[in-house]
């Protein structure tokens, strides 16, 4: 118990340091030191950054239900409001992640299926609608990622989510 306790903390406390400093950025140190852990403490659990960010990552996607949402306008409400304020979400650290890891991502292909699984009993609609609005988002990330998503493009492809796709 006590050691699940000590894992959970650790995480916890590494979500900030990776939503500030994205994750190439990250060094066992700063999780360290965000965890109030020995050095041993923390490598007792974790050999490197990445295991870090992989448990994170694997906890965020296990929260991530239905239950979480009243509706699928409060899932896009949600994203809206990630997109408006990106640099206070994962999602950089997770572009990162999936960079250095695209050969053998087990954590991106989770990513992806959590989503269209999540969008399709959200909007109840198909596997295939369910992917095309997962890959609308994710485009609308990487713009908004890249300081380029405005307002009006925002907008678009909300409309465009919620009438034609």
């Amino acid at each position: 118990m006590k050691a699940n306790n000590a894992i959970k903390a650790i995480i916890e406390s590494s979500k900030q340091v990776f939503i500030t400093q994205g994750l190439n950025s990250v060094s066992m140190t700063d999780i360290v030191n965000a965890s109030g852990y020995s050095r041993g403490g923390v490598y007792r659990y974790f050999s490197n950054v990445d295991e870090v960010f992989e448990a994170l990552m694997m906890n965020e996607i296990t929260n991530l239900n239905t239950e979480n949402f009243a509706s699928f306008n409060d899932f896009l409400q949600t994203e809206i409001f990630e997109l408006n304020n990106i640099d206070q979400t994962l999602r950089l650290a997770g572009y990162e992640y999936m960079m250095h890891h695209r050969e053998d991502s087990t954590l991106a292909q989770s990513i992806f299926k959590k989503h269209i699984t999540l969008i399709q009993n959200l909007k109840q609609c198909s596997e295939s609608q369910a992917h095309k609005i997962f890959v609308l988002l994710e485009g609308l990330t990487v713009l908004s990622l890249s300081g380029i998503l405005d307002d009006t493009t925002l907008q678009q492809c909300i409309n465009l989510i919620n009438h034609e796709v």
